[in-house]
């Protein structure tokens, strides 16, 4: 860096990576061979600042491994409680989810299944209070579920898609056709909504929940451990 300038030379200096500063007066007709950059000087990151941003001490890195988990738990969770594949039949025209065979009360458990990401203040009325998405909870926090792709066409069975049991289930207006209702299961600290039968049901039944739901808030008390 110029410090200053003088009849008789220019006065330099240079600012090492450890060390004190180091001066270097140079003629002014030597001048001609130094060339002039706008490259910033070399320097090492301030302690504090690196201390904030070690991955295991910044806030980012920590959200993104809260979200690395609670997709990895959720993931763990429908693998642990999926159904029987006799159980359930998929139509289309309409869309519904139908039992292929009777089950017990409580027997049927839907877990949900997607991608999460953490519910953001602006979305939290939306998602969470007015139940536009599914969500489970982390460490007290919302994470909104992104459904995978779902498989629409049955006639095009070489369409990339799956068939999700918890978002193939369609809503009601009728109180006395819900034989689906959401109970919360705690699994390994992540707290998933669950769709399951209050009642036996009967092959060929189809599965329906209410149209309108409470805000996605777990209990206060512990949930259910499945």
């Amino acid at each position: 860096m110029l410090k200053k300038l003088e009849d008789d030379g220019a006065t330099f200096e240079h600012t090492p990576l450890f060390g004190i500063p180091e001066e270097q007066k140079v003629a002014l007709d030597s001048l001609k061979q130094w060339k002039h950059t706008k490259k910033e000087c070399p320097m090492l990151c301030p302690s504090q600042l690196t201390l904030e941003r070690l991955p295991h001490n910044f806030e980012l890195v920590a959200k993104e491994g809260a979200k690395m988990k609670v997709n990895n738990l959720l993931m763990e969770a429908y693998m642990a409680n999926k159904l029987p594949n006799d159980l359930l039949g998929f139509t289309s025209h309409p869309s519904n989810l139908v039992l292929l065979k009777k089950v017990k009360k409580k027997e049927n458990k839907l877990f949900p299944l997607g991608t999460c990401t953490l519910v953001q203040d602006k979305d939290y009325e939306k998602n969470v209070e007015k139940c536009k998405a599914a969500v489970v909870w982390f460490q007290q926090k919302p994470y909104q579920i992104q459904p995978f792709k779902s498989l629409s066409n049955f006639s095009k069975p070489e369409a990339n898609g799956i068939l999700c049991p918890y978002f193939w289930v369609k809503t009601t207006e009728e109180d006395s056709n819900i034989n689906l209702i959401t109970t919360w299961i705690d699994f390994h600290g992540l707290q998933i909504p669950v769709l399951e039968n209050p009642d036996s049901l009967r092959a060929q039944d189809v599965l329906l929940k209410a149209a309108e739901a409470a805000p996605q808030l777990p209990p206060a008390k512990k949930a259910n451990t499945s």
